[in-house]
């Protein structure tokens, strides 16, 4: 749907390039006629190429491994409205974590960057090398430098740089104790269900209770049983 939203927005632009154009050439000014036909046609051509480019593009995509745009069930305006704080949270570089004290042996989930390889690549090997490269301790400790991020192998923690660092150093108590977050492919829809219960709990349209009831509902559908969410009973 964008793909044909931008390809639309390229053909209007192109035929509203061609009109300045036109009248341009009719102008009586020859700065305005000559001047403004030139850069009009220019740039007309080029949005017209590029067009044209894009047309002949769609028909070489493989539809089958996009995702829905949409795959929330909800109207455009509800689904941005949930994806704006989880943006606004993604590019702050905002980071938690349990950090386990004493002769406590778990912590909360631990999670880190994650990696994916399309199964219609045509580089699945030079994807996995990739992969393996970005998540060496060598290739962590240096985005620890240079970016700050947290690293998830225990190997990284033993550079200098890494354990001079109080807030870096601080996370390898987890990375010792801490259990991997599952892997779930349907995470992102997940994630909108507890966004829109977290925030009716805020402004006191649901009780705490009740919405995370109603998020473990939603779970416990989405997952098929496979998951248990919550202590078990007794």
């Amino acid at each position: 749907m964008l793909d044909l939203f931008c390809l639309a927005t390229l053909v209007v632009a192109a035929a509203l390039l061609a009109w300045l154009s036109y009248r341009a050439w009719r102008a009586r000014n020859g700065l305005l006629k000559w001047g403004g036909t030139g850069i009009a046609a220019l740039l007309s051509t080029t949005v017209t190429l590029t067009s044209l480019i894009a047309i002949v593009g769609l028909f070489f995509v493989k539809w089958n491994l996009l995702g829905d745009f949409n795959p929330s069930g909800k109207s455009l305006l509800e689904s941005s409205a949930a994806l704006a704080p989880l943006t606004m949270f993604a590019y702050l570089g905002l980071e938690s974590a349990t950090v386990p004290a004493g002769d406590v042996t778990a912590s909360g989930p631990l999670t880190a960057t994650g990696y994916a390889v399309f199964s219609g690549s045509h580089n699945l090997q030079a994807s996995y090398a990739f992969v393996k490269f970005a998540q060496s301790p060598p290739s962590q400790t240096a985005l620890a430098e240079q970016l700050g991020l947290l690293p998830s192998r225990a190997a990284a923690y033993t550079a200098e740089a890494v354990k001079a660092d109080p807030v870096l150093g601080a996370f390898l108590p987890v990375i010792k104790t801490g259990t991997p977050l599952p892997q779930v492919q349907i995470q992102p829809s997940m994630v909108l269900v507890l966004d829109d219960n977290f925030r009716a709990a805020l402004v006191g349209n649901e009780s705490p209770q009740s919405a995370m009831d109603t998020v473990a509902a939603a779970w416990q559908k989405d997952l098929n049983g496979g998951y248990t969410i919550g202590p078990a009973n007794p």
